[in-house]
């Protein structure tokens, strides 16, 4: 868990170096903006903004690549559909029996454009931690005033995944190591059978396991004032380098409806 959420990189860029509360912030800022964003060349300019900031801390497309691996199974599935779905001028049709599924261009484009936000926001939100790490990223949120709670949920989230993945694969071990046999395929009834005692035994041991580490967090003075060592207050570089990220998002929302958008704020 610890060399996957460490930072990467140069540790010594300049990204690294920026206060990572003006980064929070400025990140956000910037995928709210680029969210919004309508046309594709500019969520490809944003896109490759993202990979320049990326290649002067240090990564690689291929080390964002590997990071999107886990998150783009989940929006594709809407990505396909999409062509499916939307109504538009058709660009193919195939009959299967009595039914037609038609692909229309408005689909299509509208494909492209969810596959382009959501590579900004990836690219955005990796760039972040890959700069920043957990922990200087939870200190960051604690700082900007986040509920204490929604901060230590997200912190024994992202810790106790890999906990919780251990633990299966021990329950998966002892099963083996007793000739335990799967089912046929995943809609046996053996399979659901084994598949509810696994989250049933996992329940228990992870409620088990939570009250534990409660005790043990109360005991070495959990919520202790004095245990909080406050951040320095940003230089005036980490203050360029955060109005330069978000200022690049804003233009380029300003600028993509061909400037009506700046004569509608002028009048």
């Amino acid at each position: 868990m610890d060399g996957y959420f460490a930072p990467a990189g140069f540790p010594d860029s300049v990204l690294h170096r920026v206060d990572p509360r003006v980064k929070t912030v400025s990140i956000l800022c910037f995928v709210a903006l680029v969210s919004t964003l309508t046309s594709w060349p500019a969520l490809l300019l944003a896109v490759l903004f993202l990979i320049l900031l990326g290649a002067l801390a240090g990564l690689s497309p291929l080390y964002f690549a590997r990071r999107a691996f886990w998150v783009f199974p989940f929006a594709g599935a809407l990505m396909i559909v999409l062509p499916f779905t939307v109504a538009g001028e058709i660009v193919a049709s195939v009959e299967v029996g009595r039914f037609a599924v038609s692909v229309s261009k408005e689909g299509i484009a509208q494909a492209f454009i969810l596959s382009l936000r959501v590579a900004n926001a990836v690219l955005a939100l990796n760039l972040l931690t890959a700069t920043t790490g957990l922990c200087g990223l939870m200190k960051a949120l604690r700082e900007l005033r986040v509920p204490l709670v929604f901060v230590q949920l997200i912190e024994f989230t992202v810790r106790y995944i890999f906990v919780l993945a251990e633990e299966i694969q021990r329950m998966s071990l002892a099963r083996r190591a007793r000739a335990f046999r799967t089912g046929r395929s995943l809609l046996h009834k053996r399979t659901f059978l084994t598949l509810g005692q696994l989250l049933g035994a996992l329940f228990m041991r992870s409620a088990e396991r939570g009250e534990r580490i409660y005790y043990a967090m109360l005991a070495r003075g959990l919520g202790n004032p004095s245990a909080k060592k406050e951040l320095r207050w940003p230089r005036g570089g980490d203050w360029g380098w955060g109005i330069c990220i978000t200022v690049f998002a804003l233009t380029l929302r300003l600028l993509e409806p061909g400037g009506r958008l700046w004569q509608t704020l002028l009048k």
